[in-house]
């Protein structure tokens, strides 16, 4: 049975007749770059949208290139001077660092971190941890700023005896304050690879009202919500991973679900809205990606709108030949650099390290970008 405890009292709410009321999101600045790792132990590199490389910021022990371990935290700089909050091994632990001028210092005290999730060009964010004891898993939540949070208590303490552990998602802020944080689960330890990020349910915790909105259950595992808050993309929890990709207007409650491609036998995932919320992209996928195996997995991306519409699909061997890209077997959606512009990962493999590639919503323009492992965005 899950425990929860809170720092105040709070009612449970549950999903009901498909919409969410939820705080409303808050605006979120324009994208100016982004940031991707070569080799996590070297810090980051700073891209402008075009690709080129403008500073390199330090990480040391950067646990890895990803949302989830890193956060800018200030407005887009041409420089090394922008603000960078990261999640870093220490002594066989983990810790929040943050690099401020190149000036590296512990941003808590607290170890065991697991996630992070950050308010866009602001030292705002949440994180948590997790820990096992007595054969279950402690995981608790923190917000705070990068100035508040050595002092900050948790928000939200569970016990998991499935091995699971709390991870934020996105934030709703009022007044440079987290006001509300959208949450999942994930596996606690590392295991076999999965071809999609393995989660379970959605929910808000409303810091307001002091209330546990469950907003998708665990039967389901979310891949993405819009940058407004207002969507959100899942598939089935299975363990085929088979399941196609549905998108939820969490407003109306409407639904569109895009049946998957035939020779898709790896489901659906790896989800990233327009931000204007007029498109979706996502990934699919057939064949395995075993560790024991040469892998055999083949990707395809797919574009659609949000009303149901499919606009376009291809799969990952369009890319070869582009940029001296060769032998690729995957490629999957991070983001939209803009309203017609998606982000995708590629790679790896021996010839290949992964990096970053652009194309236009219509299928259109796909290009080499960056170099590295996408970790998150810059905003104005």
């Amino acid at each position: 049975m899950r425990m929860l405890h809170f720092s105040f009292i709070v009612a449970l709410c549950a999903w009901v007749g498909g919409t969410c009321s939820t705080s409303p999101a808050t605006a979120e600045p324009k994208i100016a770059g982004f940031v991707a790792a070569a080799r996590a132990d070297r810090g980051v590199t700073l891209f402008d949208l075009d690709g080129q490389a403008v500073a390199e910021l330090r990480a040391p022990d950067l646990r890895a290139s990803e949302p989830g371990c890193v956060h800018l935290a200030g407005a887009w700089r041409a420089d090394a001077s922008l603000p960078l909050i990261f999640c870093a091994f220490e002594q066989g632990d983990t810790i929040l660092r943050r690099n401020v001028n190149d000036a590296i210092a512990p941003v808590a005290a607290t170890r065991r971190v697991f996630k992070l999730a950050g308010a866009p060009a602001q030292p705002i964010l949440a994180y948590s941890t997790a820990e096992e004891t007595a054969g279950r898993w402690l995981t608790q939540l923190f917000v705070g700023t990068s100035e508040t949070l050595a002092t900050a208590q948790p928000v939200l303490t569970l016990t998991e005896p499935a091995g699971e552990a709390l991870a934020p998602l996105a934030l709703t802020t009022a007044r440079d304050r987290v006001v509300g944080v959208w949450y999942t689960f994930e596996p606690a330890r590392g295991g076999e690879f999965a071809i999609f990020q393995p989660r379970r349910g959605l929910y808000y915790l409303d810091l307001v009202a002091g209330a546990n909105r469950e907003i998708l259950n665990r039967e389901t595992n979310p891949s993405a919500l819009s940058p407004d808050r207002s969507w959100v993309s899942y598939a089935a929890n299975d363990d085929a991973d088979a399941g196609p990709l549905t998108i939820r207007n969490l407003i109306t409650g409407h639904t569109v679900t895009f049946p998957r491609l035939a020779q898709s036998d790896r489901g659906a995932g790896s989800a990233a809205f327009a931000p204007d919320n007029r498109h979706v992209a996502w990934m699919e996928g057939r064949g395995h990606w075993h560790l024991r195996a040469p892998p055999t997995f083949e990707a395809y991306v797919r574009i659609a709108s949000t009303t149901g519409a499919i606009v376009a699909e291809f799969p990952v061997s369009a890319i070869n030949g582009v940029g001296g890209v060769r032998d690729v077997f995957w490629m999957a959606p991070v983001g939209w650099l803009d309203a017609r512009t998606v982000l995708v990962q590629i790679g790896p493999n021996a010839r290949n390290p992964v990096a970053l590639a652009r194309i236009n919503s219509d299928g259109s323009g796909l290009a080499y970008l960056a170099p590295g492992r996408f970790a998150g965005w810059v905003y104005r």
